[in-house]
């Protein structure tokens, strides 16, 4: 039975929360932990085409691991509010569970497409639920259409024109990945999906599911046997509204140190919105990684190592054979110096500021092993805040190899 108060409650079951419990268990193996959550993602899109794969392969960790660490699992649980005050959960049965410290790591749920809710044979793709809901229905599917074309919706087009679906995606944006800082990229992106026999309407969406067709706002029919909406994520913001926290733009407004407005809780994962002190910029990222990432530095503070956090942004996505990452923050207002052909595609493209600064960087190609050095040199050089103002002859060069600058 669950105790009544934890010296550290860790809200949200997915990767930041999963990896808080094991970075605060690497520095205090006594105070008393419970993680409370309603789901246990995060998901792989490789879960919906992938039948070896099952719901214990998507967990942050291993179940056997909070058992032998001693972190109480408190699953299936909402939670209705957080009393700052009296430092207590309110659970969605009415109960109570106290706490010293906290983490709010709630993530985030997916955008429904309100013409689309509660049509048959149309579903989100956010949690395990989703994946196996989907799984079934695509089984017998012979056509699948995706609406939204962003990371999520290339990835999962790819997945299942691979075991050999019949795939649509109804992009709003002139391209897949329309909001991608570089557009080669995209573009890229967009070519490799067509050319896999992914069928891309793009600048429309979705208005009516009838039957089996997919109309769109420019009247089309698209022949659907099952529904996906891919139309991004918001944050899990409104119970830290609701108990008195700051707020940023789009998250829960946190120190570079990653504590929000009450010193006794913490945030990470797509939630957190704080001051990167490597972009210098406020950020809010959505990717494993990050969560990871600020899910091990917020374990670590509820420790008691209050440094800031301090790691390069990082972001990847595969679909199918093609591989992209991204550093830093590169933005379309920045230099832009193009390496490689993104037709093939293998190019990298470095933005710099407008004083010589590397903003970010973007690599897309089939060899992610060719990506590692590249990412590993402009992981150190944004880290050492690098200025290329004396080589920008050599980046004007396309045959430049990014490597010589390793010195």
């Amino acid at each position: 039975m669950a105790r009544k108060r934890y010296d550290v409650l860790l809200l949200g079951g997915g990767t930041a929360c999963g990896y808080a419990a094991a970075a605060f268990r690497e520095r205090d193996k006594n105070s008393t932990v419970a993680i409370i959550t309603a789901d246990r993602p995060p998901l792989s899109k490789k879960f919906i085409v992938r039948d070896d794969f099952t719901p214990k392969d998507i967990h942050a960790k291993d179940p056997s691991f909070y058992d032998e660490n001693g972190i109480d699992l408190m699953l299936n649980t909402d939670i209705a509010g957080i009393d700052t005050e009296a430092k207590e959960v309110i659970l969605g049965d009415g109960s109570k569970v106290g706490y010293g410290k906290a983490l709010y790591a709630l993530g985030s749920s997916p955008v429904e497409l309100k013409p689309l809710a509660g049509a048959p044979n149309t579903s989100v793709l956010r949690t395990t639920d989703d994946a196996v809901r989907l799984r079934a229905m695509i089984l017998s599917a012979d056509k699948v259409v995706l609406v939204g074309g962003g990371y999520i919706g290339a990835e999962a087009a790819a997945a299942l024109a691979g075991k050999g679906a019949d795939v649509t995606i109804i992009e709003r944006g002139d391209s897949v990945w329309n909001l991608f800082p570089s557009k080669a990229a995209a573009r890229a992106v967009h070519r490799y999906l067509e050319a896999m026999g992914v069928r891309i309407l793009t600048n429309q969406t979705a208005v009516e599911r009838v039957d089996k067709l997919l109309r769109t706002d420019k009247g089309e029919d698209v022949p659907a046997d099952v529904v996906v909406v891919c139309g991004g994520a918001k944050p899990n913001v409104y119970l830290a509204e609701q108990a008195g926290l700051e707020m940023g733009e789009s998250g829960v407004k946190a120190s570079s140190a990653l504590q929000s407005s009450d010193p006794k809780l913490w945030v990470a994962g797509d939630v957190a919105e704080y001051p990167d002190i490597i972009t210098k910029r406020n950020t809010r990222i959505e990717h494993h990684l990050h969560a990871k990432w600020t899910g091990e530095h917020a374990g670590r503070a509820l420790a008691g190592d209050t440094k800031a956090y301090r790691k390069v942004p990082y972001f990847f996505s595969d679909v199918g054979d093609l591989s992209m990452i991204l550093r830093g923050d590169p933005q379309p207002h920045h230099q832009v110096f193009l390496f490689g052909d993104p037709h093939e595609p293998a190019f990298t493209e470095l933005y710099l500021t407008n004083d010589g600064n590397i903003a970010g960087l973007v690599d897309l190609r089939t060899d992610y092993k060719a990506q590692e050095p590249i990412d590993e040199l402009f992981e150190r050089l944004i880290l050492e805040e690098a200025n290329l103002a004396n080589r920008l002859d050599d980046l004007r060069n396309p045959s430049f190899n990014l490597l010589d600058l390793k010195g």
